[in-house]
């Protein structure tokens, strides 16, 4: 019973984070212009697509504006590229496993190597198994990733803003750049379950998805 009750009362008991109201409003912020902005153009689309590529914003940091600036669209072009991926697998549909299973090993590679902060690599497999949930024609996919990218502008854009208030009012995180490869090496060297802990992963995704398609599920 003690460990029952132990169990309820973590589950129910609010805890406190570190994460800065700057950031909450920052994510707000980038998915509301693009709502909004497809509300204005009366284009709906826009602003359902574009918060995807918002979410970008969430792997923001108060590091240097430059660095911040590039993190975010190249987290952004991950976002791109998993939403086209899903979308065109959607064309065949015993693709839409392969496909959900290797955005998953790739992405949980890439950062994993490049030590990014939470969420990691969550959304970029979220946004491209949504991309498996369409049912859209070529040039409305291409669209569609257009708007994407729309919303990774935006995240690129009010980053780059709140981060500067950020780093003014608040604290700036102590950041040194590394090269890709630098990371690359000592990820090899140091990090022996990066490729195993990945491919199990991204097994259990593959598995997950080929099952739900098996069983007719709409969305697996």
């Amino acid at each position: 019973m003690g460990n029952k009750r132990h169990f309820f009362r973590e589950i129910i008991t609010i805890k406190e984070t570190k994460d800065s109201l700057l950031r909450v409003f920052g994510a707000g912020m980038t998915t509301g212009t693009m709502l909004m902005l497809g509300y204005l153009l009366n284009n709906m689309q826009i602003g359902t697509f574009g918060a995807l590529g918002a979410f970008a914003f969430l792997y923001y940091q108060p590091i240097p504006t430059k660095a911040l600036m590039q993190r975010i669209f190249k987290v952004g072009i991950c976002l791109v590229l998993s939403f086209l991926a899903g979308a065109l697998s959607t064309f065949v549909p015993w693709m839409i496993p392969i496909t959900i299973s290797l955005i998953s090993l790739i992405s949980l590679l890439i950062f994993r190597i490049l030590i990014l902060p939470n969420p990691g690599s969550f959304f970029v497999i979220m946004v491209g198994s949504m991309g498996t949930g369409l049912t859209l024609t070529f040039s409305e996919i291409i669209w569609a990733a257009l708007y994407v990218a729309f919303g990774v502008l935006a995240a690129v854009l009010i980053a780059s803003l709140v981060g500067i208030v950020h780093r003014k009012l608040i604290e700036e995180v102590e950041y040194r750049p590394e090269s890709f490869k630098t990371k690359f090496v000592y990820a090899v060297k140091n990090d022996q379950e990066l490729l195993l802990s990945s491919i199990h992963h991204a097994g259990i995704i593959f598995f997950a998805t080929y099952l739900g398609s098996a069983l007719e599920l709409g969305n697996p």
